[in-house]
């Protein structure tokens, strides 16, 4: 299945790739020339080509101590090297979308590293920084003056294709990046809906006594709209965006992220279609949808 790509080299399998190319020690074997590509090119430069590269320790999911908060607050990747006082923050963004003030918060690094300097990067698919989830325009103006916008296509694929590598498994990581930056929405509507009329079927099949199959009704752009194919009013309405799908029926709307792990997934689809039908038939079902997504194979040679 193509989630098997799309959810298995989620943000965080790209966070853990990139951290292992950031480290100058690491089983590469590049040394620092992958971070000299990355952080003193030219175009969208975040250090000075007089910054020594071979020293930067790279921690992942580094812990911010924000006074006063209960929830915690990680940042993706942190590059620190204290003998040249310099730090680099990494927020990768890939599939989802920024929460509540979470760029600005990693501001609070600067209270925990006071006399460094602090260099800050947005990492996203397309290099643009979502300012909408900064709560007022002081965090919004310094997000947006800090932080520099880069891209996993053009900042981070391009690097690795435009080289010659003898390490197989740097070799292993360009091939399955171009994999997960290819997938589009159109393959993702498609194992969406697949499964989802897959799950109704079954409980047609199981639990009505008019057995009418489940399909796709209607396409347009970003929405994919499953019915019963004889009883148009019983409609389930797929709406695409670049992050997620929002399911709705009958004024219920659930959202399920793109960037979410694979079999979390899937059993939220499965739950979902479940309620669906329970709804729309106006049946009270005994059913356990575990059961049915362990069965998933098995249920499509029924």
């Amino acid at each position: 299945m193509v989630l098997n790509t799309i959810n298995n080299m989620n943000e965080t399998w790209f966070s853990n790739q990139l951290a292992w190319l950031m480290d100058p020690k690491g089983s590469h074997g590049l040394g620092s020339e992958f971070i000299k590509e990355f952080l003193q090119s030219e175009e969208n430069r975040v250090l000075d080509k007089s910054i020594i590269l071979d020293n930067f320790q790279v921690i992942r999911e580094f812990y911010l101590d924000i006074e006063g908060r209960r929830n915690r607050r990680h940042i993706d990747i942190v590059m620190l090297d204290f003998e040249q006082d310099v730090i680099v923050v990494i927020e990768n963004k890939l599939y989802g979308e920024n929460s509540k003030n979470q760029l600005s918060d990693n501001f609070f690094i600067e209270k925990m590293f006071p006399d460094m300097k602090i260099h800050y990067i947005y990492l996203s698919l397309e290099g643009n920084i979502n300012l909408k989830q900064e709560i007022d325009e002081n965090r919004q103006s310094r997000v947006s003056e800090l932080y520099i916008q880069k891209n996993w296509s053009k900042d981070f694929k391009s690097i690795l294709e435009n080289r010659d590598y003898d390490n197989y498994y740097v070799f292993k990581l360009l091939v399955n990046i171009k994999k997960a930056l290819a997938v589009s929405n159109s393959i993702i509507e498609k194992e969406f809906k697949d499964l989802f009329i897959k799950v109704l079927n079954y409980l047609e099949k199981k639990h009505s006594i008019k057995k009418r199959n489940w399909g796709v009704n209607e396409n347009r752009s970003s929405i994919v709209r499953i019915s019963n194919k004889k009883n148009n009013k019983n409609s389930i309405t797929f709406n695409f965006d670049k992050t997620s799908v929002t399911v709705s029926f009958e004024k219920i709307k659930y959202v399920v992220p793109f960037e979410m792990d694979k079999k979390q997934q899937e059993l939220m689809l499965v739950n979902i279609a479940i309620r669906a039908f329970s709804k729309m038939k106006k049946i009270s079902l005994e059913v356990n949808a575990n059961d049915i997504y362990k069965n998933l194979n098995k249920i499509g040679e029924n």
